[in-house]
């Protein structure tokens, strides 16, 4: 007989005829250089302030509870029960969708796709998230907050069918302390400006717009959030300005129209000219932009860039065979390091 328990946990047995085969598992995660075949086991050495790279689509029979403040940057994952938990005060949890697929209660019963509890938060930054019926046909909620608190900027989001009437595409447990805030997305039969079907109120970040549509094919209705930009690119808006500057091209036309703070350095390397009508500003890295194609900058009389203080700090950073010509606006550096 085949015994598992006797080798490795990364390893499993397998026996055709009368040969046993001892094969790797396939690695579907990797932390700080090392691959795990079983996420589980990565968030479980990761620290506060890891991130976890799933490199597979991954089959999950229990869910990934998380009780630490990580980055996960998802592949596809089929889930019998609930997905994703995060658990705890304090605990902040991000979840980076792009292609995935997430799809929770492949066993019929009680599942959610993402839930928040106990006072963690969970930001979701794109994705295709879904959850099915529960064993009675019955509609399950698919992003759930149990006194924790889910961010969306991005995604699209649904559940397989109705309870009583409604699809509990977001839902927030009665009378408790958890918020859901939506920024941006798309929500299928589900409209978030609506909130939660007993707190009411509304999970519509401030400002944010939605937009409804119907799908022609397939009937289902559509309602897509669009956040308050703070840049547009061509008359395409954006949340975050880093996102705005990866999607730039030979001349684009950026604007940047509300006050944002960067984390890194925004390297322009196409001829754009930016209509700087607000202040832009990055205090952790070196300059603010890094710029090596021709640019140009129309800056209102109060907008601003705004650079970090330190050794080599500066405000905008020209090199190779950059060209940069500004025309108004107001351009300050903090001291060094001395």
């Amino acid at each position: 007989p085949i015994d598992n328990s006797i080798i490795s946990m990364d390893s499993y047995c397998s026996k055709s005829g009368s040969v046993y085969y001892v094969k790797a598992k396939p690695i579907t995660s990797e932390l700080n250089g090392e691959g795990y075949a079983n996420p589980i086991d990565a968030i479980e050495a990761a620290k506060d302030g890891d991130t976890i790279n799933f490199a597979a689509k991954v089959k999950i029979e229990k869910p990934l509870t998380i009780n630490k403040s990580i980055t996960l940057n998802i592949k596809d994952i089929d889930a019998d029960d609930s997905a994703i938990i995060a658990d705890g005060e304090g605990v902040n949890v991000v979840i980076n969708g792009d292609t995935a697929t997430v799809k929770a209660g492949l066993v019929p019963g009680d599942a959610k796709t993402i839930v928040a509890t106990n006072g963690a938060t969970v930001t979701i930054n794109g994705g295709t998230y879904g959850v099915c019926a529960d064993a009675d046909g019955l509609g399950n909620s698919c992003v759930f907050s149990n006194g924790g608190n889910i961010i969306i900027n991005k995604g699209y989001f649904s559940s397989d069918a109705a309870y009583n009437g409604l699809y509990y595409v977001l839902n927030k447990k009665n009378k408790t302390d958890g918020t859901i805030t939506v920024y941006g997305g798309t929500f299928e039969n589900y409209n978030p400006e609506d909130g939660d079907d007993a707190d009411k109120g509304t999970f519509l970040a401030d400002r944010s717009t939605v937009a409804k549509t119907t799908n022609n094919v397939n009937s289902k209705v559509l309602y897509t959030v669009y956040p308050v930009p703070s840049t547009i690119i061509d008359g395409k808006p954006y949340r975050f300005v880093e996102d705005a500057f990866k999607d730039i091209e030979d001349g684009s036309v950026v604007s940047i129209i509300d006050d944002t703070e960067i984390k890194n350095t925004i390297t322009i390397d196409k001829d754009i000219s930016i209509n700087l009508e607000s202040t832009i500003s990055n205090p952790n890295s070196t300059s603010v932009f890094d710029i090596s194609s021709n640019v140009t900058i129309y800056g209102d009389p109060d907008s601003k860039v705004i650079g970090a203080s330190g050794m080599d700090a500066n405000a905008i950073m020209v090199r190779g065979n950059g060209n940069l010509t500004i025309k108004g606006g107001n351009y300050n550096v903090g001291p060094d390091a001395s």
